[in-house]
């Protein structure tokens, strides 16, 4: 049962930052931008599980609030990442802050409290805030990432980002960049990281109406490094593994196109995605191919 008006959404693990703040000499702390990803998450677990996919070393890492959490500044400035479904109407809010927290909060007309907006958009007391909810695709688990960004360019670029992915399906393959720009103005250089979200399908796969499809063979075509490891040392065990958790078509359709460029493809392969294949629903099996039916006549399988 639905409650209406009740937002759904996923837990929470961590947050994905830009950057981290440093001590001087003197004792005042600084924000100072990285170059690649910082991962951020009360769960020991989670960072470890990170680190090990896109390097950097583990270590505790003390909030602001005095919470005990764990950090791992990556190797990496490109993440794999999948966009669940969210509310964009809710990703951005012209916001001001102090040191008790949060003083106001509209969205340039209305404050949410529903008086009119007391931000000055030529004074940098409110500033824009925008997030967003990821899954980190290699990453284990259901939870999701959150990242939060102040920046113009941020506030300009994520939403016709994920308006545009929304719009052609959900949890498509995508990628969040760490982008370096510079700007000079008044003769002043400044250099700054940008958010970006990305994906490597072309428009006009994007607007083929079969980008479901071609999404899932991707994610199958891409399966964990270490089955293809263990499909070399045993590939009995391996493919049946992959086989045993395919969770559709057509990622037993990548399993076996795999199998062929590693040359396992055999009879006994061919049995068992044919079984695997029955579970999912009823399959047409054409020279051998597995072909499901329901996806070759209808629009929205």
């Amino acid at each position: 049962m639905t409650i209406f008006d009740l937002q759904r959404a996923q837990a929470v693990v961590g947050t994905i930052r830009l950057g981290r703040r440093e001590t001087d000499a003197q004792g005042r702390t600084r924000p100072v931008a990285l170059d690649t990803f910082r991962l951020t998450s009360p769960r020991e677990d989670v960072v470890t599980d990170a680190a090990e996919h896109f390097g950097g070393a583990v270590a505790p890492w003390t909030t602001q609030q005095g919470d005990r959490h764990w950090e791992v500044i990556t190797d990496v400035a490109e993440l794999p990442i999948g966009v669940p479904p969210q509310d964009l109407a809710a990703m951005q809010w012209m916001e001001k802050w102090s040191g008790g927290g949060l003083v106001r909060r509209c969205d340039g007309r209305r404050q949410t409290n529903g008086l009119a907006c007391q931000c000055d958009p030529d004074n940098r007391e409110c500033r824009p805030h925008t997030r967003l909810r990821v899954m980190i695709e290699p990453l284990r688990g259901l939870g999701a990432w959150k990242l939060a960004s102040t920046g113009y360019f941020a506030a300009v670029e994520l939403p016709g980002a994920i308006d545009l992915l929304s719009k052609t399906g959900d949890f498509l393959p995508a990628k969040l960049i760490l982008d370096r720009r510079t700007t000079v103005t008044d003769g002043v250089t400044h250099r700054f990281a940008v958010p970006v979200v990305d994906t490597d399908f072309t428009p006009a796969e994007l607007m083929s109406g079969q980008i479901a499809a071609l999404a899932e063979r991707r994610r199958a075509a891409a399966l964990p490094v270490a089955g293809e490891t263990a499909a070399e040392a045993d590939p009995v065990d391996a493919y049946t593994a992959l086989i045993g958790t395919a969770p559709t078509m057509a990622a037993l359709e990548a399993i076996l196109e795999r199998a062929k460029d590693a040359g396992h493809d055999s009879a006994w392969l061919r049995d068992r995605l044919n079984a695997r294949a029955a579970q999912l629903k009823t399959p047409t099996t054409v020279e051998g191919e597995v072909v499901d039916r329901t996806a070759t006549e209808t629009d929205d399988a």
